[in-house]
């Protein structure tokens, strides 16, 4: 006790902590096995939830309906023993998928009966894309193991060969099996027609209706009802039935697409017509706007050169009197920027250079291109040498360069847009 006493004194410390590192570390790795077998069982359920859901996402046209009021021990019954060789079981992960329970059933259908139809052992999306590649109706048997007359029916009904090759010609065939487990394509869709609580096999016809669209399509249910035929007369002339009432569906669904197709076009053809005349009118309304606004211009530019024209009637008679051919005069002679008008007049050379400029603005000036020019816009230059003469009331023509007989020039005088 003493040596053990002497142990825990001098390495008490140490043992404890060893200790409850070893614990934390066992803890943690347990931990840690526990949440991964969580993650992965999450998982598997995640993988078998998005399975499961591919008939619902397929057939989410149908509509749903309420279940049928059926007797409650048969129901019972049914849950009991939901397949006729297999034992019901509660673990999620022996649940079947679809199609392998599809090819379940058909295989032990097969079995049991010498005829059969042609069933698709496969999803009912599968059937549903056959009908619409083919354009025939889908026959659907959903088989209740426990009902009442689900013998009878499948031995002297659905088993025979006129019912199964009249089945197989004229429909797409799809059997499911009623068991009542999350997954059952077969069981989904009996509640979805109106058979989930029923304890009797069921028969439906559903058809694929086309769309606007090439993959826009409705799956609706043409008619349902229990399996209780007697003999293959009724089952057959119930086939026959659904076949026309399926065929007339078709008919008008193609009507209605027609008639929506036509209504389209010719909302189309109205909104083209439509945006044609706005734009012919808004184009109308341009050429109004453009017009009234040459009209205007036409009319301002006439007014303009009937002002002119008026100051240069009176510019012309308010020049003072031609002064007689002698000494001190000089005969000028002008030369204008059209190039053809040439205007000569007798001025006294101790005359002002203001009388010379208002007998050139006293006339109508254009250039070679037939533009009016401004009386503001002229000047008039000496030709040899080139001087250029400025309208002064002081200046005289002698200083300007006009001492006897001589030819001016009169030019346009471009001014500068940057000068004031």
């Amino acid at each position: 006790m003493a040596s053990i006493r002497v142990v825990v004194n001098e390495y008490g410390w140490y043992l404890a902590t060893g200790a409850a590192i070893a614990y934390i570390t066992w803890k943690a790795l347990t931990q840690d096995k526990k949440d991964s077998v969580g993650l992965r069982k999450k998982q598997e359920d995640m993988i078998r939830d998005r399975r499961f859901q591919r008939f619902n996402t397929t057939n989410r046209f149908l509509g749903s309906a309420s279940d049928a009021n059926t007797d409650s021990k048969a129901a019972s019954r049914r849950r009991r023993f939901p397949y006729a060789s297999v034992a019901p079981s509660s673990s999620s992960s022996t649940q079947p998928a679809p199609a392998s329970d599809a090819k379940e059933f058909l295989r032990r259908l097969k079995e049991k009966v010498p005829y059969c139809p042609a069933f698709i052992p496969d999803i009912f999306a599968s059937a549903v894309a056959i009908s619409r590649a083919q354009g025939r109706p889908v026959f659907t048997y959903l088989h209740a193991p426990t009902g009442d007359s689900t013998e009878e029916f499948v031995e002297k009904v659905l088993g025979t060969e006129e019912v199964a090759e009249y089945l197989t010609q004229n429909f797409v065939c799809w059997a499911g099996c009623l068991r009542d487990y999350r997954g059952s394509e077969g069981w989904d869709l009996a509640k979805q027609i109106g058979f989930g609580s029923s304890g009797e096999s069921a028969i439906a016809v559903l058809g694929a209706l086309e769309g606007r669209g090439r993959d826009n399509y409705a799956v609706r249910l043409v008619a349902a009802r229990s399996a209780t035929f007697q003999s293959p007369g009724q089952m057959l002339q119930w086939a026959i039935a659904q076949q026309e009432k399926w065929a007339n569906l078709k008919n008008e669904r193609q009507k209605n697409l027609t008639s929506a197709q036509v209504i389209r076009e010719q909302n189309t053809e109205y909104e083209q017509a439509l945006a044609e005349d706005e734009a012919q009118l808004r184009q109308e309304n341009l050429m109004a706007v453009e017009k009234a606004r040459e009209a205007k211009r036409k009319e301002d530019e006439q007014l303009r050169k009937m002002e002119e024209k008026r100051l240069i009637e009176e510019r012309f008679k308010a020049l003072p009197a031609e002064p007689a051919q002698g000494p001190g005069v000089a005969n000028v002679r002008l030369l204008f920027p059209d190039g053809k008008t040439r205007k000569s007049r007798r001025f006294r050379i101790e005359a002002p250079t203001s009388e010379l400029f208002e007998f050139v603005r006293a006339h109508e000036v254009f250039d070679r291109t037939g533009n009016f020019i401004g009386p503001e816009n002229l000047r008039v230059v000496t030709r040899f040498p080139r001087r250029t003469i400025k309208c002064s009331s002081e200046e005289k023509l002698s200083s300007a360069g006009v001492s006897g007989d001589c030819v001016l020039c009169v030019e346009e005088e471009f001014k500068s847009e940057s000068s004031p």
